[in-house]
């Protein structure tokens, strides 16, 4: 079993876990994920959705819409506004992990 990883917010009212491995982590650019991430992009790790669980606070979420029409559900926490995660509508079963928000 791969221990778990831990991460959260800025201001600490969100933490989660993960418990799975990451790889392939990706450096998105587009207009979507710079703006959330303020920054040229947004780094990110795809997850299996069950290996994701939130331990301490509730985040919010803003349903993004593509120019295709699919929906994507960000998460962040309310107190703070940092971005944590992403779920794509069509794929529940997996989860984008902004991966600076780990904590190592």
């Amino acid at each position: 079993m791969t221990q778990a990883m831990t991460g959260g917010c800025l201001c600490g009212a969100i933490r989660y876990e993960v418990t799975a491995p990451l790889s392939n982590v990706i450096a998105c650019h587009c207009t979507h994920c710079r703006r959330i991430s303020g920054a040229g992009a947004s780094h990110n790790a795809a997850i299996p959705a069950s290996s994701f669980r939130i331990t301490q606070g509730t985040p919010k979420r803003y349903v993004d819409t593509a120019d295709s029409g699919n929906k994507l559900y960000r998460f962040f926490c309310p107190e703070c506004g940092s971005s944590l995660c992403s779920q794509r509508e069509k794929t529940p079963e997996m989860m984008v992990l902004k991966v600076g928000t780990l904590d190592d």
